[in-house]
């Protein structure tokens, strides 16, 4: 991990923070965060760190090194989004399901 003077941050995590930055200021209110922004985050998190860059970015630290964990490793990637569920391989590969709700389902 890059070491920078305090207050500076690191061009890479200055990018991906200008990159949210965008989104957020024309996004809906409940929008998810774009696949391609929690990759950008998850490999600037690789190189610089996963707190420097969810405190960036203002992003859930736990969800971020879950994303660098799974991506580091080469499993699958699972993200739900509203009710179906994609799951991207570590080779860049997406697969769709439908997420289907249970009667008997427990939360």
């Amino acid at each position: 991990m890059s070491k920078q003077r305090s207050g500076e941050l690191p061009v890479a995590i200055e990018r991906v923070r200008s990159q949210f930055e965008e989104w957020r200021a024309h996004k809906s209110r409940r929008d998810r965060i774009p696949e391609r922004l929690w990759s950008a985050a998850a490999e600037a998190a690789q190189r610089h760190g996963v707190h420097a860059v969810s405190r960036a970015v203002r992003i859930e630290h736990s969800a971020l090194r879950r994303r660098v964990q799974a991506t580091s490793s080469g499993h699958d990637v699972t993200v739900k989004t509203g009710k179906r569920v994609v799951r991207r391989s570590a080779s860049g590969t997406e697969h769709t399901v439908l997420e289907l709700d249970h009667a008997y389902a427990r939360p």
